[in-house]
């Protein structure tokens, strides 16, 4: 019998805002672990809060009797400790900076309400074996989700300021939320033309290529991808990472099978060439693909196939130099579309700016967005940026039909 622990622990300080000021403080903290043990290709498991006990062991024991499989090698033999924290600002001082931040931002935005959060995630991962294995990975994140409504306005909200980084930056974020509050004051007719450069972030457009990257689908011929491992299906300038290093922010370095990557990261596409999906350890040998640490599930789940966090791969130009003088539309909340096997995606966007020279100068009435995910990401595909021009992201750039 081989035996294993795998532990999360989230400490949560919680600002809620209200009439741009906050009103209450909360924090807790959560532990919590999993007893796995292994015997005969199967697995038990029990689940608990805090710290493994006796009783633990003897109930996860007892769940093999279940008769659940779990046949593949466990990882043995490897040590690792990674501490991504960057700025460790404890419960005072988190307050005094948003305080400090929200005072400023109201005086210069006089015309808006602001409320909802800002999160400290402090976040501890480890999992340990009977036989060398011993990951721990440490991180710290900043998440200011800050909801603004215009004072004249009737909607519940009008829309959001979010950041999230490892470092407190009151002045990236100011700048830029002003920037955004200053657009948003200043109605933009529409372009006239069927096709925009458009700036967006990978999750807005991307779901139907992370879906397709299944691979239980790819193995199955479910995928919209299945039978095409090694072709060319996108713009040369296309690379998109799974991705697990400190660039992916709460994202540890191993998955919950234990399994890590090379530097941290791996093609799922490069250089336009579909190379590999994402791969947990049963499909890696139910399929002979190459595992790519992508088991996922609860803290006391078996581990099965989840999804990498990605990284679409960053070129060498700017957002200003990718777009250059022309205007462009900069996308905040698109929802509520859909997408063929084709590839082809449509999307009502609900809030989106116009840009000119790399900068939001106006806010854009609701309309919608059309493309083939082959042509977005192919002939229509311009890039990621190397710089972060809002609110600490990189911006994605691909050409869709303006409707």
């Amino acid at each position: 019998m081989k035996r294993e622990v795998y532990s999360q622990t989230i400490q949560k300080t919680t600002l809620n805002i209200t009439q741009s000021r906050v009103d209450s403080v909360r924090k807790n903290q959560i532990t919590r672990s999993a007893c796995r043990v292994y015997e005969n290709g199967c697995i038990g498991i029990s689940g608990f809060f805090g710290q493994p006990t006796r009783q633990n062991w003897k109930a996860a024991e007892e769940n093999l009797a279940l008769g659940i499989p779990y046949e593949y090698p466990l990882e043995e033999g490897k040590m690792r400790t990674e501490d991504r924290r960057e700025e460790l600002l404890d419960e005072k001082q988190l307050l005094c900076r948003a305080e400090e931040l929200l005072a400023r931002l109201s005086r210069r935005q006089p015309e808006f309400i602001f409320s909802n959060k800002i999160l400290s995630l402090d976040i501890t991962q480890t999992l340990t074996g009977e036989k060398g294995l011993s990951y721990e990975y440490r991180d710290r994140v900043y998440q200011l989700s800050i909801i603004f409504k215009h004072k004249s306005s009737n909607a519940v909200f009008d829309g959001g300021l979010w950041m999230e980084s490892r470092r407190w930056d009151s002045e990236a974020f100011l700048r830029d939320a002003c920037q955004q509050l200053d657009a948003h004051n200043t109605p933009a007719r529409l372009p006239d033309a069927p096709v925009m450069p458009v700036v967006l972030s990978f999750g807005l457009v991307g779901e139907p290529i992370l879906q397709g990257l299944s691979a239980e689908a790819l193995g199955k011929g479910t995928s919209i991808f299945a039978g095409r491992l090694g072709e060319k299906l996108f713009s040369s300038r296309f690379t998109l990472f799974a991705d697990r290093s400190a660039e992916s922010l709460g994202e540890s370095f191993f998955d919950k099978e234990g399994s890590t990557l090379a530097g941290d990261r791996i093609p799922l596409i490069e250089n336009g060439v579909l190379k590999r999906g994402f791969c947990d350890k049963k499909n890696a040998a139910e399929f002979g693909f190459e595992n790519t640490a992508a088991a996922g599930g609860s803290y006391d789940d078996v581990p099965a196939l989840g999804e990498n966090s990605v990284l679409a791969a960053p070129g060498e130009k700017t957002l200003k130099e990718l777009l250059g003088e022309g205007e462009a539309i900069l996308i905040d909340t698109m929802s509520g579309g859909d997408c063929t096997a084709e590839g082809n995606c449509a999307s009502p966007v609900q809030l989106a700016y116009l840009l000119r020279n790399g900068k939001p100068v106006g806010r854009l009435p609701e309309f919608s967005l059309s493309g083939n995910i082959y042509e977005m990401f192919g002939k229509d595909y311009l890039g990621v940026s190397a710089d972060k021009p809002f609110f600490d992201r990189r911006a994605l750039v691909l050409r869709m039909k303006v409707n």
